[in-house]
């Protein structure tokens, strides 16, 4: 196993090594990764904790690898889109995917790191009274739209042959074609430099305020 001792951040930073190796998929299976907080928000842990019905503390953090306790949870795979014909960047994320307001809470109060958790409600108060508002467009595709068996096989892995006749996006996609052909892949996500298929649900706003998807019930 592995066991860091730090906050949200470094637990991101050794997700993004597991998920770039060619037997990564060997390794999430058979690697469970210990958390000691040592952050200033510590989201997943407390989320763990909350999962497991203990208590918030290191003490705690001790007890569950001591006691080699796991909990599972889901890793989202996230396509940073640039400019026209400039490669996809994919990382993963596993606790929470934000923009706008909580993103500049989040990023901007770094430089005050020393204040611990007060850090972010310090700069919660910045944001509002600075009034940000940001230019976005969200598009997602309603679950109502999608049979059961496209949910059954939203997440497929290439190369290992059981993946039916695809866009040819995925085709194309670097990270689909891998050296080892064993990316994950997610079907149902359309050419990011194409248009949005006709059955997706689409905003567009000058006067967002803040996205949040959230993995973890604790952040």
């Amino acid at each position: 196993g592995i066991v860091i001792v730090s906050g949200d951040g470094l637990f991101y930073e050794v997700l993004q090594g597991i998920m770039k190796r060619k037997d990564w998929q060997e390794v999430v299976r058979t690697i469970s990764i210990g958390i000691i907080p040592g952050g200033s928000g510590n989201g997943l842990f407390a989320t763990i904790c909350h999962e497991m019905s203990l208590p918030n503390n290191p003490t705690t953090a001790a007890f569950i690898v001591g006691k080699s306790l796991k909990k599972p949870i889901d890793v989202l795979a996230v396509d940073i889109v640039k400019e026209q014909g400039q490669p996809v960047e994919r990382v993963y994320s596993c606790l929470s995917l934000e923009w706008g307001a909580l993103a500049f809470v989040d990023i901007d109060s770094e430089k005050v790191r020393f204040l611990g958790e007060s850090r972010f409600t310090i700069w919660a108060v910045l944001s509002v009274i600075l009034g940000r508002k940001y230019r976005g467009k969200l598009s997602y595709l309603p679950a109502t739209s999608i049979s059961d068996t496209q949910k059954e096989n939203t997440l497929l892995l290439a190369g290992d042959g059981s993946i039916p006749e695809v866009q040819s996006y995925w085709e194309q996609h670097e990270l689909a074609v891998a050296a080892d052909g064993i990316s994950p892949v997610t079907l149902l996500l359309p050419n990011p430099h194409g248009p949005v298929p006709d059955n997706w649900v689409t905003f567009t706003s000058d006067n967002w305020k803040t996205m949040l998807n959230v993995n973890a019930s604790k952040i």
